[in-house]
């Protein structure tokens, strides 16, 4: 796994979120791996490893347990506005896939999450940082950006029972200035202790280089 990190992160700068990433990423690795241990990759390994790198995108994710709850309680009390990075075609048939459209006023799906993209959204959505929350799993993407625009922030440290994607979560903060939770049921709890306190902003998370998509 840590091979296939290594060698995904340099595709993620050359290829972005090409549905064929994954499947590049896969036989690359394979490559590497009988360089290093001297075995020949047969036909059916490298045909296999390609299978599995386009089933990424070609199979629908599970939604976490208690995230249609908290979709129906956050929607009736906020303006919810869903951020998320990928490929337009393949994100946006997820978002069908679980019916999420439903919940959110506006749905944006960019290249990358940075200052620079998190300002143009709430332009485009005709809200400030004062009045916004973000909420997600990873602290470089999700996190950092919005606290450094003076939005407030919820981490939810979520666990995969296989691997952790480092691209994401390499980013680890021992005394956190923003909630962090285990489970999505504790989220609706801390939105409204967070209604109470304002949080100054942090200092400025650069990774200006990505734009929203149209």
């Amino acid at each position: 796994m840590k091979t296939f990190e290594e060698i995904d992160t340099v595709n993620l700068i050359k290829y972005q979120f090409s549905p064929y990433r994954y499947r590049i990423s896969m036989v690359e690795t394979v490559d590497n791996l009988a360089n290093k241990f001297g075995f020949i990759v047969s036909n059916r390994l490298r045909n296999e490893s390609m299978q599995i790198g386009s089933s990424v995108y070609k199979e629908m994710p599970v939604l976490l347990k208690g995230a249609t709850d908290l979709l129906i309680q956050a929607e009736k009390k906020y303006n919810l506005l869903l951020i998320t990075r990928g490929h337009k075609t393949i994100q946006e048939k997820k978002i069908s896939y679980h019916g999420l459209s439903r919940y959110f006023s506006q749905i944006f799906i960019v290249k990358s999450k940075s200052e620079k993209v998190y300002e143009k959204v709430m332009a485009m959505a005709g809200v400030t940082a004062a009045d916004c929350c973000s909420i997600g799993d990873s602290v470089k993407s999700d996190i950092l950006p919005c606290l450094a625009l003076g939005t407030k922030a919820i981490l939810f440290q979520y666990v995969h029972p296989y691997y952790t994607w480092t691209q994401e979560h390499s980013i680890k903060i021992e005394y956190p200035p923003f909630p962090v939770v285990n489970n999505l049921e504790e989220i609706m709890q801390k939105l409204e202790l967070l209604e109470q306190v304002f949080i100054p902003p942090v200092p400025p998370f650069s990774d200006n280089n990505f734009v929203p998509r149209n």
